[in-house]
Protein backbone atom coordinates (compact mmCIF):
# COMPACT_ATOMS: atom_id res chain seq x y z
CA UNK A 1 0.00 0.00 0.00
CA UNK A 2 1.19 3.44 -0.73
CA UNK A 3 1.34 6.32 1.13
CA UNK A 4 -0.05 10.03 -0.30
CA UNK A 5 1.50 12.54 1.48
CA UNK A 6 -0.02 16.33 1.67
CA UNK A 7 1.41 19.51 0.40
CA UNK A 8 2.68 21.35 3.09
CA UNK A 9 2.25 25.20 3.55
CA UNK A 10 5.03 27.08 2.54
CA UNK A 11 7.53 27.68 4.85
CA UNK A 12 11.16 28.64 4.87
CA UNK A 13 13.30 26.74 3.60
CA UNK A 14 15.84 24.31 5.98
CA UNK A 15 18.34 21.42 6.41
CA UNK A 16 15.51 18.59 6.82
CA UNK A 17 14.26 19.62 3.20
CA UNK A 18 15.24 17.27 0.29
CA UNK A 19 16.24 19.16 -2.37
CA UNK A 20 18.10 16.85 -4.52
CA UNK A 21 14.96 15.36 -6.48
CA UNK A 22 13.68 18.58 -7.77
CA UNK A 23 13.03 19.09 -10.97
CA UNK A 24 11.24 21.63 -13.10
CA UNK A 25 12.64 21.43 -16.60
CA UNK A 26 14.91 24.18 -16.07
CA UNK A 27 18.48 22.93 -15.20
CA UNK A 28 20.00 26.15 -13.89
CA UNK A 29 16.44 26.58 -11.37
CA UNK A 30 17.34 23.07 -10.16
CA UNK A 31 20.83 23.44 -9.91
CA UNK A 32 20.77 26.73 -7.77
CA UNK A 33 18.10 24.95 -5.47
CA UNK A 34 20.37 22.05 -4.72
CA UNK A 35 23.19 24.16 -4.38
CA UNK A 36 22.88 27.48 -3.23
CA UNK A 37 19.71 28.03 -1.38
CA UNK A 38 20.47 26.61 2.08
CA UNK A 39 24.13 28.30 1.99
CA UNK A 40 22.70 31.57 0.65
CA UNK A 41 20.11 31.22 3.65
CA UNK A 42 22.41 30.41 6.08
CA UNK A 43 24.83 33.16 4.95
CA UNK A 44 21.90 35.64 5.10
CA UNK A 45 21.80 36.80 2.00
CA UNK A 46 18.50 35.48 0.13
CA UNK A 47 15.71 33.73 1.70
CA UNK A 48 14.04 30.75 0.24
CA UNK A 49 10.12 29.36 0.81
CA UNK A 50 9.43 25.94 -0.33
CA UNK A 51 6.77 23.95 -0.63
CA UNK A 52 7.40 20.11 -0.08
CA UNK A 53 5.35 16.28 0.18
CA UNK A 54 6.75 14.69 3.27
CA UNK A 55 9.96 17.27 2.80
CA UNK A 56 10.71 16.59 -0.37
CA UNK A 57 10.41 20.04 -2.18
CA UNK A 58 7.79 20.12 -4.79
CA UNK A 59 7.52 24.11 -5.28
CA UNK A 60 10.23 26.97 -4.05
CA UNK A 61 10.85 30.73 -4.46
CA UNK A 62 13.65 32.87 -3.32
CA UNK A 63 13.72 36.50 -2.43
CA UNK A 64 16.28 39.22 -2.04
CA UNK A 65 16.48 42.82 -1.55
CA UNK A 66 18.48 44.56 -4.38
CA UNK A 67 18.20 48.46 -5.73
CA UNK A 68 18.79 49.30 -9.48
CA UNK A 69 19.68 52.71 -10.46
CA UNK A 70 16.79 54.97 -12.09
CA UNK A 71 18.05 54.97 -15.55
CA UNK A 72 17.65 50.43 -15.21
CA UNK A 73 13.66 51.16 -14.32
CA UNK A 74 10.67 51.62 -16.14
CA UNK A 75 8.77 55.33 -16.07
CA UNK A 76 5.74 54.07 -13.91
CA UNK A 77 8.43 52.92 -10.74
CA UNK A 78 10.85 56.29 -11.15
CA UNK A 79 8.17 58.86 -11.78
CA UNK A 80 8.33 60.71 -7.77
CA UNK A 81 11.67 59.31 -7.05
CA UNK A 82 14.85 61.69 -6.05
CA UNK A 83 17.24 62.09 -8.54
CA UNK A 84 20.16 60.86 -7.83
CA UNK A 85 19.34 57.91 -5.41
CA UNK A 86 18.55 54.25 -6.47
CA UNK A 87 15.53 52.57 -6.77
CA UNK A 88 14.63 50.26 -3.93
CA UNK A 89 13.72 46.87 -4.90
CA UNK A 90 12.73 43.12 -3.98
CA UNK A 91 14.02 40.90 -6.19
CA UNK A 92 12.30 37.29 -7.34
CA UNK A 93 15.37 35.46 -7.61
CA UNK A 94 14.03 32.35 -8.06
CA UNK A 95 10.33 30.63 -8.84
CA UNK A 96 9.77 27.03 -9.74
CA UNK A 97 7.71 24.17 -9.48
CA UNK A 98 8.72 20.37 -9.80
CA UNK A 99 7.30 19.43 -13.38
CA UNK A 100 5.19 16.56 -11.80
CA UNK A 101 3.05 19.02 -9.78
CA UNK A 102 2.81 22.17 -12.23
CA UNK A 103 -0.44 23.34 -13.07
CA UNK A 104 -2.16 22.76 -9.77
CA UNK A 105 -1.95 26.26 -8.01
CA UNK A 106 0.83 25.17 -6.05
CA UNK A 107 3.03 28.19 -8.60
CA UNK A 108 0.63 30.77 -7.71
CA UNK A 109 0.47 30.31 -4.61
CA UNK A 110 4.76 30.85 -3.97
CA UNK A 111 4.18 34.06 -5.64
CA UNK A 112 1.16 35.25 -3.84
CA UNK A 113 3.05 34.72 -0.71
CA UNK A 114 6.38 36.69 -2.49
CA UNK A 115 3.66 39.51 -3.16
CA UNK A 116 2.85 39.02 0.63
CA UNK A 117 6.13 39.06 1.93
CA UNK A 118 7.48 41.92 -0.16
CA UNK A 119 4.44 44.09 0.88
CA UNK A 120 5.52 43.44 4.74
CA UNK A 121 8.99 44.11 3.77
CA UNK A 122 8.06 47.69 1.81
CA UNK A 123 5.98 48.54 4.93
CA UNK A 124 8.96 47.74 7.13
CA UNK A 125 11.62 49.30 5.53
CA UNK A 126 10.20 50.75 1.84
CA UNK A 127 10.64 49.08 -1.22
CA UNK A 128 9.50 50.68 -4.82
CA UNK A 129 8.88 47.47 -7.30
CA UNK A 130 9.35 43.82 -7.28
CA UNK A 131 11.96 42.43 -10.02
CA UNK A 132 12.32 39.67 -11.82
CA UNK A 133 14.63 38.38 -14.80
CA UNK A 134 12.31 36.23 -16.63
CA UNK A 135 14.46 32.85 -17.49
CA UNK A 136 12.75 32.87 -20.87
CA UNK A 137 10.87 34.81 -23.12
CA UNK A 138 7.77 32.76 -22.70
CA UNK A 139 7.70 33.39 -18.61
CA UNK A 140 8.51 37.22 -19.29
CA UNK A 141 5.23 37.04 -21.51
CA UNK A 142 3.62 35.49 -18.45
CA UNK A 143 4.76 38.27 -15.88
CA UNK A 144 3.40 41.09 -17.92
CA UNK A 145 -0.01 39.27 -17.98
CA UNK A 146 0.10 39.62 -14.18
CA UNK A 147 1.10 43.27 -14.29
CA UNK A 148 4.48 43.66 -14.39
CA UNK A 149 6.42 46.39 -16.88
CA UNK A 150 9.41 46.02 -18.93
CA UNK A 151 12.78 47.74 -17.67
CA UNK A 152 14.48 50.17 -20.68
CA UNK A 153 17.55 47.09 -19.78
CA UNK A 154 15.97 43.77 -21.21
CA UNK A 155 12.65 42.53 -22.62
CA UNK A 156 13.17 40.11 -20.19
CA UNK A 157 13.78 42.22 -16.67
CA UNK A 158 10.51 43.30 -15.32
CA UNK A 159 9.11 45.66 -12.48
CA UNK A 160 5.88 45.79 -10.76
CA UNK A 161 5.08 48.44 -8.27
CA UNK A 162 4.41 48.15 -4.48
CA UNK A 163 1.19 50.12 -4.97
CA UNK A 164 0.45 47.05 -8.21
CA UNK A 165 1.50 44.46 -5.84
CA UNK A 166 -0.60 45.34 -3.36
CA UNK A 167 -3.52 46.29 -5.07
CA UNK A 168 -2.61 42.11 -7.02
CA UNK A 169 -2.43 40.90 -3.25
CA UNK A 170 -6.03 42.48 -2.13
CA UNK A 171 -8.70 38.93 -1.47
Amino acid sequence: MSTTFTISPIEKLNAQHVVKKFRCGEHALDFFLERYTLKNQLAETSQTYVVHRDQVVIGYMTLVFGAVSLDEAPAEVTNDMPPVFPVPVMILAHWAVDKKEQKQGIGMDLLKEAFLKTLAAADIAGLKAILVDAISPEMAMFYKTLGFVECPVGVRRLMMRIEDVRSNSQP
